[in-house]
């Protein structure tokens, strides 16, 4: 019931992944950035609490340390993705 228009052919897409950006100098220097970044958040956030009951308060507020660290984060990273 159904006749085709004319080319019978179907096209392809090339699906081929070009890996030419991965081999600039930028990508390493972008990626470097980041693991360094992930880095500064983590590592803070690790020993906070320990380091806050050894200069003597208590571990529920050495615990909120943490949440008080990653809500200043999250309204940071919220301003400056306004800005941008």
């Amino acid at each position: 019931m159904v006749r085709s228009r004319g080319v019978e052919e179907t096209q392809e897409e090339d699906t081929r992944v070009t890996w030419r950006p991965f081999q600039k100098p930028l990508f390493f220097l972008f990626a470097l950035s980041m693991i360094l970044q992930g880095l500064a958040n983590f590592i803070p956030a690790a020993y906070l609490p320990t380091y806050a009951t050894d200069l003597g308060n208590s571990p529920e507020k050495a615990s909120l340390l943490i949440t008080f660290l990653s809500l200043s984060g999250m309204i940071g990273q919220s301003l400056m993705g306004a800005l941008t």
